[in-house]
């Protein structure tokens, strides 16, 4: 009877399964899920959705086709291979030997698919596809941390990698390759709003560089521009030749100090503006304001020089120093005379830091002088403006020797006259028709050749002339005036030499005026 019952049980098991009816079937059959009949057991109906398991296979079916595979479909929590009592385990996708937690093999990332996907539920436009090595942002931008404010750190300690942009084989901690058929901005750095800061912070170990290289046409490395904040906190800007060459073997161009260093600014060279150099001089900005006396005097103890710079002492080659040849003044004379034109210098050999204990070596080419030479200017305004005075004053002068002179050469005139037995009447005596005569001076004076006298002889004269005496008055030429009223005469000195003469106005035997006159050739 138990034989029986238990043959029954077999034979309806077998009549189910044959009849392919929906529920939990147990099959003895292929231990392989690939395909409708495969799998040693089912759930669900054979002819529609099921699913389908053999020794270590779960696989989702529709007939004959596979189907999609729900895990909590409806909610809850999935963990897989994760548990206290076993963390050996690893889950594969597209791998049946998963070498970590979670290991996927797909295609590689090419902008429309890759090994993984993921999406956003509401924005399907947010995706993001990776494979191995590559991560693809679809449609959207790649953000990380976009809405938290926690670090993003890449490649970071010692014996991380380098990241690339624009490169695929970085040589550097953070190399960017610039795309050269365009000219936009390769890197930029924006504050976060109008008016905003945009920072760059570079940090050292005692030193902060930045190093600019142009491989050129040549070789990689064929030239090099430098900025390195030192730890004195000098911007130093350097030069070198190569771009292997490390900060203490190139050149050091200009460098930026402290506010509280004698300099803000150095350049160690030649420096070019295509406009002007400015400097602050506006009357609010100053206090004590005194005029500038005996600026001549002082200007006069100067002493301008000719000279070479030591350019091939070693000992100064860190300033660049022209080989040129030079024109100008020594700052130790200068200190002498203007001691605020001239500055100590507190240049460091090579750049390096400051240090109270200095050896010989560097205290000799430390404190070196440096003058103010704009400065000057002012001090020469002062100069020519003390110079035009003693102009005025010389001028001055010398008109009142030329008025003597004139004097002079009138008498001696009238001497001569009164040797010769002509009668003598000064300039101003009363005489009507004498009074209205008039003598003036000539034009151009001084002279080269010719030279034009205008005179003016009253109607009642009968006898005028127009004598020329030299400095020794001696008469050398006279002139008869035969007609009244205005009159000029053009004197031809072009046989006479070089000096002053005096003409006199003579009217019936009366001296009217002498002048002078200049001869220049």
């Amino acid at each position: 009877m138990r034989t029986f019952i238990h043959t029954l049980l077999i034979v309806f098991c077998m009549t189910q399964v044959a009849l392919a009816q929906p529920g939990l079937q147990v099959l003895k059959g292929s231990a392989n899920t690939n395909s409708q009949a495969g799998g040693y057991a089912w759930i669900g109906n054979p002819n529609n959705l099921y699913l389908s398991f053999d020794n270590n296979e779960l696989q989702a079916r529709n007939g004959s086709d596979g189907s999609i595979l729900y895990l909590n479909y409806y909610g809850g929590n999935v963990s897989l291979v994760d548990n206290a009592f076993n963390t050996d385990g690893g889950v594969g996708i597209g791998t049946l030997s998963p070498s970590t937690k979670l290991h996927v093999i797909g295609d590689e990332a090419d902008g429309t698919t890759a090994a993984l996907r993921i999406q956003t539920r509401t924005n399907t436009a947010q995706s993001m596809y990776l494979d191995g090595n590559e991560i693809d942002a679809i449609a959207d931008g790649l953000n990380l941390n976009l809405n938290t404010t926690q670090k993003v750190t890449i490649a970071a300690g010692t014996d991380g990698g380098d990241v690339g942009l624009g490169i695929t084989n970085p040589t550097a901690k953070l190399h960017v390759l610039a795309n050269e058929s365009t000219l936009t901005d390769n890197v930029a750095i924006f504050g976060q709003k109008l008016g905003g800061f945009a920072n760059i912070k570079l940090i050292g170990n005692g030193d902060a560089s930045v190093k600019f290289v142009d491989e050129g046409s040549g070789s990689v490395g064929e030239s090099d521009f430098q900025i390195r904040l030192n730890s004195s906190a000098d911007l130093e800007i350097r030069s070198a030749e190569n771009a292997n060459d490390e900060f203490g073997t190139s050149t050091l161009i200009s460098k930026f100090e402290t506010a509280s260093d004698v300099y803000q600014f150095t350049v160690f060279g030649d420096a070019l503006a295509s406009g002007g150099n400015f400097v602050n001089s506006d009357r609010r900005l100053k206090q004590n304001i005194e005029q500038l006396d005996g600026a001549l005097e002082q200007l006069m103890q100067l002493q301008p020089k000719r000279y070479d710079y030591d350019y091939n002492n070693e000992k100064f080659a860190y300033l660049n120093l022209p080989s040129e040849p030079q024109i100008g003044l020594i700052a130790q004379e200068v200190e002498e005379v203007f001691p605020e034109l001239v500055k100590t210098n507190r240049l460091d050999k090579g750049g390096k830091d400051n240090d109270t204990a200095k050896s010989e070596e560097l205290q000799e080419v430390d404190n070196l002088k440096a003058v103010n030479y704009v400065a000057l200017v002012p001090v020469l305004i002062g100069a020519v403006q003390e110079l035009n005075e003693k102009t005025a004053e010389n001028e001055t002068l010398r008109s009142e020797m030329d008025e003597l002179k004139a004097e002079m050469a009138e008498l001696k005139a009238m001497i001569s006259a009164l040797r010769s037995g002509q009668s003598v009447t000064l300039e101003g005596a009363k005489n009507d028709n004498i009074n209205e005569a008039r003598l003036s001076q000539n034009a151009p004076n001084p002279f080269e050749g010719k030279t034009v006298i205008n005179y003016f002889i009253p109607e009642e004269s009968t006898n005028a002339q127009l004598r020329i005496t030299n400095a020794t008055g001696t008469v050398i030429i006279t002139v008869a005036i035969n007609a009244v009223g205005e009159g000029q005469l053009e004197v031809d000195a072009t046989t006479l030499q070089n000096g002053n003469y005096f003409y006199t106005l003579v009217i019936d035997g009366k001296i009217i005026a002498t002048k002078q006159m200049l001869l220049t050739k």
